[in-house]
């Protein structure tokens, strides 16, 4: 049986700063610095306001899980979903 790569994330621009985050075990967010609006998959504008300010953000240390699926093609794959109180 031929041994098959885990599937890894892309870890350049926005995408590499929010994985070196959670390498150092931090979950961390953008926030908008101009309406406060939080946002994830990262990017360079807010698509509530427009703003071009934003900061990484810590998330909060709690949350309940809302549902989760294991996805089996070639490889298995998990997708979460938590709902997390941020402030």
């Amino acid at each position: 049986m031929e041994k098959t790569e885990k599937p890894v994330p892309r870890c350049d621009g926005l995408n590499g700063e929010f994985f070196d985050f959670c390498a150092n075990h931090e979950l961390r967010f953008q926030r908008c610095v101009e309406c406060g609006t939080w946002r994830h998959i990262p990017r360079y504008t807010c698509a509530a306001c427009g703003s071009d300010s934003w900061s990484w953000e810590d998330a909060s240390r709690k949350g309940k899980l809302y549902t989760w699926t294991v996805i089996v093609l070639s490889t298995p794959h998990s997708t979460t979903m938590f709902l997390m109180p941020l402030s």
